[in-house]
């Protein structure tokens, strides 16, 4: 059983039987099919959906609010097709959930799972060159471009993903904080950033820091006042949510040997370790 993700708004879960209309509403919508070959028929679906959910590692729901509005899947890639990564991210949002940036937040915590779970792999997307919502889409998410052909009467967009590689001594200043655009953002304001980590060590994993360079908890003085105030009040607002959602949390930081990233930064983090 694969632990569910929670992201700012929503919460990527395992299939359930309450799943099962929504399932068929999406694959049935003619606005869902546009790119990938026509709505299917509903009666064969009324009777190719079991009423019990096949789950597999990869497939997530997406639910905001207890309620289905899509999936993502990260599934194996067929090899004789172009391109050299072995697995590939797909998408389908309802309508009634498209343009509030539901599926880059879902997509990008689904490859932060990835990326935790098969570290080091690329992850490829491939699209119809026509679709620009799903164009943009590979953007935000930071999909490179890696060739382009025809198939299935289209051109198509091939594109892959991998996890940023960093070996420098302090992730926020140096890539987080002048590019949150690849992170799972939870919240952002002009002194404080707070994303789900990269690497998650727990089910629940947010990181908080100052954008102003605070070296750790122990090289705070006077002048960081302003900064910090803001910092304690962000950290409490999200552990609270945390601890409502999830029924529990804990906060901490971390110093000298224990702390790789020499940026003040605090944990709050929730469920069992990963």
């Amino acid at each position: 059983m694969t632990d569910p993700i929670r992201t700012e708004r929503l919460v990527l879960r395992e299939p359930e039987a309450r799943d099962r209309t929504a399932v068929i509403e999406l694959f049935t919508s003619p606005d869902v099919g546009t790119y990938i070959g026509g709505p299917r028929d509903r009666d064969e679906l009324e009777s190719a959906v079991p009423e019990t959910p096949k789950k597999r590692p990869g497939l997530f729901i997406v639910d905001l609010g207890g309620q289905m509005i899509g999936m993502v899947t990260l599934d194996p890639r067929d090899p004789d097709r172009p391109g050299a990564a072995s697995t590939e991210l797909g998408y389908l949002f309802l309508p009634i959930s498209w343009g509030h940036g539901y599926a880059a937040e879902a997509c990008a915590a689904a490859l932060n799972w990835f990326a935790t779970t098969r570290p080091g792999e690329a992850v490829a997307l491939t699209t119809q060159s026509a679709n620009a919502r799903s164009m943009r889409l590979a953007q935000k998410l930071g999909f490179t471009e890696v060739t382009r052909f025809h198939e299935y009467d289209a051109e198509q967009w091939l594109g892959v993903w991998s996890a940023p590689q960093y070996s420098g001594t302090d992730f926020y200043c140096d890539v987080a904080i002048p590019d949150p655009s690849r992170l799972n953002v939870v919240h952002e304001d002009e002194l404080v950033l707070a994303f789900h980590h990269t690497r998650p060590f727990w089910a629940t994993h947010i990181v908080i820091v100052p954008k102003q360079h605070i070296a750790s908890f122990t090289t705070v003085d006077s002048s960081d006042e302003q900064v910090m105030r803001r910092l304690f009040e962000v950290v409490q607002s999200i552990a609270g949510e945390t601890e409502r959602t999830t029924g529990a949390a804990a906060v901490l930081t971390n110093l000298g040997e224990y702390q790789d990233s020499k940026h003040l930064h605090i944990h709050v983090h929730s469920g069992a370790l990963r």
